[in-house]
């Protein structure tokens, strides 16, 4: 019961994925690029510095080393963004939602994990608490993306 919100999450991504590109299309015919552009960037802008500030509030111990370890992920994060651009920025927009959508589950996974309770969980010892949320991430990731194979207007691809 424990992973039911995230479980709920990760099924509605992926069964909503089929759809994405109807609304990517209503959007592309409806905006210019530039607004297209700005809409995606706003909207990643916006849950990428909520993330920060709710990060940040809820930091009370080890000050030095979560601020740090949150400063190497956005570095992290930004340095693969940047690595794998490609030239046009409306691609380069909607890809950086994928870094939300996943975030938010692995999130999810990641406090269900914290709410089990058993053995070191929650004290940061545990590699689990780290590794399991990672790993279920990418497993939806994983089967949006091949569940996109399938729909006449969608392409899976591997690298979002």
């Amino acid at each position: 019961m424990k992973y039911a919100l995230a479980g709920a999450v990760s099924v509605a991504i992926v069964l909503v994925s089929p759809f994405m590109g109807q609304l990517q299309s209503f959007l592309r015919r409806s905006l210019t690029t530039r607004q297209y552009v700005l809409l995606f960037g706003a909207a990643f802008v916006v849950a990428v510095a909520a993330a920060i500030v709710i990060a940040l509030r809820r930091i009370r111990t080890r000050r030095a080393l979560r601020y740090g370890t949150l400063a190497a992920a956005l570095a992290i994060g930004g340095g693969y963004m940047w690595a794998i651009r490609t030239p046009w920025p409306e691609v380069n927009a909607v890809e950086r939602v994928h870094f939300v959508e996943y975030g938010l589950i692995a999130l999810l996974f990641y406090r269900a994990r914290l709410r089990q309770g058993s053995g070191a969980a929650g004290t940061g010892h545990d590699l689990g608490l780290f590794l399991e949320p990672l790993l279920l991430g990418f497993m939806v990731g994983t089967l949006d993306e091949w569940l996109q194979w399938f729909i006449p207007v969608r392409v899976g691809e591997a690298h979002d």
